[in-house]
């Protein structure tokens, strides 16, 4: 009886310890990413386009999105919560955190996502990250940040993944819109012939070369002149961990004004068109709790 109490202890100090060295290693990873994005060098970039060649609707957003002599914003942090597809009609809740750069252009996402809609708080969680840094994308999944469901190794080339994540990083800078006036030299508008409600946002700056023709389609609202959607072929992982190109959209809805004068939407949903040619969303998104940041920064991501 002694042996196996002692057998039993043992193995549940491995355990622990296992996964105390588990955890460490996921949080040093992420935490070097989110260091890289915030202390990056800070680069400035020609400006690619005349504010007179914009397309009219792209004037009058930016114009009113963002304040006049405004300071420009190098790096976004904010949280997020909402409900994530887990599988056919049936959304869970997550919460988020999210690092967006901008010079050089990059991001960082961590979201929990219970596992169950009714699971209680303390259930375990799976918990992904997302992210653009150094040019590089990459994806990972693991319950309770422990357990891999799934791992793009950010170490390794991977285009596809790459474009992916870095199409997201074109439609989450609405969330600091100066990155999109023609002064900050990263994107260019384009009309939309025979649409004067939509332009083409083009990412320019040649990071690399499989996303050198980035671009998505914006449509704005007749009335408000908000950027309401975005739109465009991104690469969708499909269960085998193959990738095909399929339309993405964003949807944004209820514009705020932050403590910089900036005008951003609070609320967000992500997803792509089904082979039904429908719309749906994998993210129900709302932003809250923006700090914008105009210098480095020791921000951590728990």
């Amino acid at each position: 009886m002694k042996l196996l109490s002692a057998s039993v202890i043992v193995t549940t100090v491995a355990l622990v310890c296992w996964t105390d060295s588990k955890l460490d290693q996921w949080e040093g990873e992420q935490q070097v990413m989110v260091t890289t994005l915030l202390t990056g060098e800070s680069q400035d970039y020609t400006p690619l386009q005349e504010w007179d060649d914009l397309p009219l609707v792209a004037k009058q957003y930016l114009s009113h999105v963002v304040p006049p002599h405004h300071t420009p914003s190098e790096s976004l942090v904010l949280q997020q919560d909402g409900s994530f597809l887990m599988k056919q009609d049936q959304y869970v809740p997550f919460t988020a955190q999210q690092v967006f750069a901008t010079s050089p252009p990059g991001f960082f996402w961590q979201g929990r996502i219970a596992l169950t809609p009714s699971a209680p708080q303390w259930f375990p969680k799976l918990v992904v990250t997302d992210s653009w840094v150094e040019g590089k994308g990459h994806f990972q999944a693991a319950v309770q940040a422990i357990v891999p469901i799934l791992w793009l190794d950010p170490l390794e080339e991977n285009n596809e993944m790459t474009l992916g994540q870095a199409t997201r990083w074109l439609a989450d800078a609405v969330l600091l819109p100066s990155t999109l006036l023609p002064d900050a030299g990263i994107v260019t508008w384009k009309p939309v012939q025979g649409s004067p409600e939509k332009a083409l946002l083009e990412f320019q700056l040649p990071i690399a070369d499989n996303i050198r023709n980035l671009q998505l389609e914006a449509t704005f609202d007749d009335e408000t002149g908000y950027l309401v959607e975005l739109s465009g072929l991104k690469p969708f992982l499909r269960p085998n961990s193959q990738f095909e190109m399929k339309t993405w959209q964003v949807l944004f809805e209820d514009y705020q004004e932050q403590d910089n004068g900036m005008l951003v939407p609070t609320k967000m949903e992500s997803g792509w068109v089904n082979d039904e040619g429908n719309f749906e969303a994998y993210y129900k998104i709302d932003n809250r709790s923006l700090q914008y940041h105009y210098s480095d920064s020791n921000t951590e991501i728990s």
